[in-house]
């Protein structure tokens, strides 16, 4: 779970952890801090209940931007947004600005993750 961290020299300067492509990349190829790479699923923390989110954009912005960045499932605290956010994904997704390809493999990581073998 990566939470709302600013980190001085690897997040973009107000863009929190949660929300931050370098953050993602970087539990992704492992580089940089002497692990390996995360293979498993990314989970954000709540994006809709806390300051350092709800205080820059909206719910569906946040989500968007989550996903975006990499990781594989954003969480939020109300289920009160839930048709929004999904309309925002689908255009997301028409538009590209959240690949195909990107949601696919992490359908695959959360299945895994879940004992579910692909079809």
């Amino acid at each position: 779970m990566v939470g709302h961290l600013d980190v001085p020299g690897l997040t973009t300067p107000d863009v929190p952890a949660s929300i931050s492509p370098q953050v993602m990349t970087l539990l992704r190829q492992g580089t940089g801090y002497g692990a390996a790479p995360f293979q498993g699923p990314i989970f954000t923390d709540d994006l809709g209940g806390m300051a350092a989110i709800t205080s820059r954009m909206s719910i569906e912005e946040a989500v968007e931007a989550a996903l975006v960045a990499g990781a594989d499932n954003a969480l939020w605290i109300t289920t009160d947004a839930v048709t929004s956010v999904l309309d925002r994904l689908e255009q997301a997704v028409a538009s590209g600005r959240l690949p195909m390809a990107q949601v696919d493999a992490s359908v695959l990581r959360m299945a895994a993750y879940k004992g579910v073998l692909p079809c």
